[in-house]
């Protein structure tokens, strides 16, 4: 496994209760959409006072809707570098708590506010930039355990920069058990996370995937329709990881 890091800027994570929450669990299964009554927005644009990058390349924006955090143990990038990552950050103190997690759902706090019973869960946001000139590729592994550690299962995502034009032409897909995930067929790469990029390459898939497994985890991505408002050429992946018992974001 290759251990992430913290090259580039952080990202503070945010945490989200629904009806904002369902905005980016739809983005993520409904064709990139990310529509208010107002005005079409992209999930990056939350972010974007951390950081904003001009430069060419691909975010990945996560909206966790499990109990437990989803803790980055794996990365793969071909053609990418870092330019920020997710933190974990104390609001007082500014000072980092945690890299590269993303925080599970947990009860509102203020019940007063919102209808009982509900919640709030962690979104991330990862943004990766262009360092080859023609079809950059890249793919993460995020465990689900209580204490970061990489036991299965682990969430895979994948993404790619394609060098035709468009949004559809940038292939990802996301499976909710890579070690066990079945890839018959599919052109095998040095690791897993490779194997997956492998299979939106061979398959051509485009926009979006979702992938359940037998216990009911659930994983679903899909590229925004509407880019970021600074970052034109910053393409965003948006995935959305649940199970059966979730109830952010439905």
């Amino acid at each position: 496994m290759a251990a992430p890091d913290t090259t580039g800027n952080r990202i503070p994570v945010a945490l989200m209760a629904d009806p904002f929450a369902h905005l980016i669990g739809q983005c993520a299964t409904a064709n990139g959409n990310f529509g208010m009554q107002d005005n079409s927005m992209n999930p990056l644009d939350m972010f974007e006072i951390w950081a904003p990058t001009t430069d060419a390349g691909i975010a990945v924006v996560l909206l966790n809707s499990l109990t437990k955090p989803l803790t980055l143990v794996d990365v793969w990038l071909d053609g990418f570098t870092q330019h920020s990552y997710p933190a974990i950050v104390n609001p007082n103190t500014t000072l980092t708590i945690k890299t590269h997690q993303i925080p599970g759902a947990r009860p509102y706090p203020r019940p007063s506010k919102h209808p009982k019973g509900a919640t709030m869960g962690g979104v991330g946001a990862y943004r990766f930039t262009k360092t080859g000139g023609g079809h950059e590729r890249g793919a993460l592994a995020f465990s689900m355990t209580e204490d970061g550690s990489s036991a299965d299962p682990l969430i895979g995502v994948a993404f790619s920069y394609a060098s035709i034009a468009g949004f559809s032409s940038h292939p990802g897909c996301v499976v909710a058990d890579l070690n066990n995930h079945d890839f018959s067929g599919v052109s095998p790469g040095k690791t897993n996370l490779e194997t997956l990029n492998n299979l939106c390459e061979d398959r051509h898939i485009v926009t979006s995937l979702w992938d359940i497994s037998p216990t009911g985890l659930a994983v679903t991505g899909s590229y925004a329709n509407v880019q970021p408002a600074k970052e034109t050429d910053m393409h965003v992946y948006v995935v959305w990881v649940r199970d059966k018992d979730s109830t952010l974001g439905k």
